[in-house]
C-alpha cells in the first residue's frame, strides 16, 4: 500500500501522466476557485449587510437574468474554443487560432450587445418599464450581459491553452475585490449605496475585469498571431459551437430558473435569501469545476489522438479526485448550514432547508464525474444537447409546481431532482457511447 502511494506521488510530482496534469493543474484553479470563492462570498455578505434583504433581492434577481442572458448571447464560442484551439495549436495552424480568437470575441459582443437590447425593449413595453425602480435596475443588470459574455469566452480561451491562472483570477478574484472595495469607498464617501449605485459600480468592475483579461491574453499570445493572416472556419465554429450553446443556455436554465421563478412567482425579496442558500450550496461544486477545468481540453486532445483507454483513465482519475473532497464539503456545509447563512444576516438563516436540499443535488453531479464534458469533447454536443434540453423544460415545469406548493423549498426539491436526471441520463451515454464508466463507482471495480 505504501509503495503504491510512493508511485502516485512520483507520478504527480514528475510533471508527467494524466495523474500529474489533473492535480498541479486542477490544485491551481482549486486554489484560486477558493480565494475567489472567499472574496465572492465576502462580496456577497457585504451586500446583504448594507442593502438588507429587501434590495439584495432585487440586485440578485436582476445579475441572474444577465448570468443567464449572456450564456445565448454567447454562441457557444466560450466552449467551443476549448475544442478548437488545442487542436490548432497542437497542429501549428496559428491563422485558425488567430481567426477564432478574432471572430468569437467579436461576435460575442455583438451577439451580447444585441440580447441586451431586445431584453430591454422587452422589459419596456410588457415589464415594469426604466420609470420604475424595478425596471431601472433590470435595464443595467442587461448592461452586463456581453461583459459576462466575454468574460466566459475569455476563460474558455485561457482554459484551453491551459493557463488557468488567467481563466479564473479575473472572474474569481479581481473581480470581487473591485466590488467590494468600489462599494466599500462609496458608501466611506456618500454613507449610503442605494441600488442604483450598486449596479452601476457592478457594470464599471465588469468592463475593468473584462479589458484586463483581454489585454493580458493578448500579450501572451501575440508572437504567435502578429504577423499570421487569420483565417476563418465560421461554418465548422458555428455548427460546434452553437449545440455547445444550447447545452451551457439550458444547464444556466437549470442552475438559475430556480432563483428567477422564486422573484418572479414569491418575490424578489425571497429571492435574495434563496440566493444565499444557492450560493453556499454551489461551493460543494468546486472540486468539479476545478478539475473540469484541466479534464476539458484534456478530454479534447487524448480524443483526437484516439487514446481511448488513457480516456477511461482520466475518468477514473477524475472520478477519485472530485467525489471524496465534494462528500466532505457537503457534510461541513451541512453541517453549519445556520451558522453560514446569518452571516449574510439573521432573516437568511431560514434558508437553510434549502441550502440542505440544494447540497444533495450537488453531490449526485459530483458523483458521476465530467459527464458533459465527456459528451461535449468527444463529438456527442447534440446528444448532450438534447438532453440538457428536457431536462431544463422539466426544471421549469417542477420548480413553478414547486414553488406552488411548497414555496422556495419546492423550488429547491425539483433543482435538485433535476440535477440527478441530466446526470444519470448523460453518465448513460457516456458508458453507451463511449464505453467509458465515470461515476464514482468505477473506482470499486478492477
Amino acid at each position: 500500500m505504501i509503495d503504491k502511494l510512493k508511485a502516485e506521488a512520483r507520478e504527480v510530482l514528475d510533471g508527467k501522466g494524466l495523474k500529474s496534469i489533473l492535480v498541479k493543474g486542477a490544485s491551481l484553479v482549486f486554489v484560486i476557485r477558493v480565494g475567489g470563492a472567499g472574496l465572492t462570498y465576502f462580496s456577497e455578505i457585504f451586500l446583504a449587510r448594507i442593502l438588507g434583504a429587501e434590495i439584495y433581492g432585487p440586485y440578485v434577481y436582476a445579475l441572474s437574468w444577465a448570468i443567464l442572458l449572456a450564456i445565448p448571447a454567447g454562441l457557444g464560442f466560450s466552449t467551443g474554443v476549448m475544442r478548437f484551439i488545442p487542436d490548432y495549436l497542437t497542429n501549428r495552424q496559428t491563422g485558425l487560432f488567430k481567426g477564432i480568437i478574432v471572430q468569437s470575441w467579436a461576435v460575442t459582443l455583438g451577439a451580447g450587445a444585441l440580447v441586451a437590447v431586445v431584453a430591454s425593449f422587452i422589459v419596456e413595453l410588457y415589464g415594469p418599464g426604466f420609470q420604475s425602480l424595478a425596471g431601472l435596475t433590470l435595464l443595467l443588470g442587461f448592461c452586463i450581459i456581453p461583459l459576462r459574455a466575454l468574460l466566459s469566452l475569455q476563460q474558455g480561451m485561457a482554459k484551453a491553452e491551459n493557463k488557468m491562472a488567467l481563466a479564473f483570477t479575473p472572474q474569481v478574484i479581481v473581480l470581487p475585490i473591485l466590488i467590494v472595495t468600489s462599494l466599500f469607498l462609496y458608501k466611506a464617501y456618500h454613507g449610503n449605496v442605494s441600488i442604483i449605485n450598486t449596479m452601476v459600480l457592478v457594470i464599471l468592475c465588469h468592463v475593468l475585469s473584462v479589458g484586463g483579461q483581454f489585454l493580458v491574453y493578448l500579450k501572451n499570445n501575440w508572437q504567435k498571431i502578429s504577423n499570421v493572416k487569420a483565417r476563418f472556419e465560421t461554418p465548422t465554429w458555428l455548427r460546434v459551437s452553437l449545440p455547445l450553446m444550447l447545452v451551457s443556455s439550458f444547464l444556466v436554465v437549470i442552475q438559475r430558473s430556480d432563483l428567477i421563478l422564486v422573484g418572479a412567482m414569491i418575490g424578489p425579496e425571497e429571492a435574495g435569501i434563496y440566493n444565499a442558500a444557492s450560493r453556499t450550496a454551489a461551493l460543494v461544486s468546486f472540486i468539479l469545476s476545478a478539475v473540469n477545468a484541466i479534464a476539458a481540453p484534456t478530454i479534447a486532445k487524448l480524443y483526437a489522438e484516439e487514446k481511448h483507454n488513457a480516456m477511461r483513465e482520466l475518468a477514473k482519475k477524475i472520478a477519485q479526485y472530485v467525489f471524496w473532497p465534494t462528500l466532505l464539503i457537503s457534510l461541513v456545509l451541512i453541517a453549519g448550514s445556520g451558522l453560514i447563512l446569518s452571516l449574510f444576516g439573521s432573516e437568511f438563516v431560514e434558508g437553510r432547508t434549502i441550502l440542505i436540499i440544494l447540497v444533495f443535488g450537488q453531490l449526485a453531479n459530483a458523483s458521476v464525474g465530467s459527464v458533459g464534458y465527456f459528451m461535449n469533447m468527444t463529438g456527442n454536443q447534440d446528444q448532450s444537447a438534447k438532453v440538457f434540453g428536457i431536462s431544463a423544460v422539466i426544471n421549469i415545469l417542477l420548480n413553478i409546481v414547486g414553488i406552488y406548493l411548497y414555496g422556495a423549498i419546492g423550488a429547491a426539491i425539483a433543482t435538485a431532482i433535476s440535477m440527478v436526471i441530466w446526470n444519470v441520463w448523460l453518465y448513460a451515454l457516456v458508458k453507451k457511447n463511449l464505453n467509458i464508466d465515470s461515476s464514482i463507482f468505477s473506482t470499486f471495480k478492477r
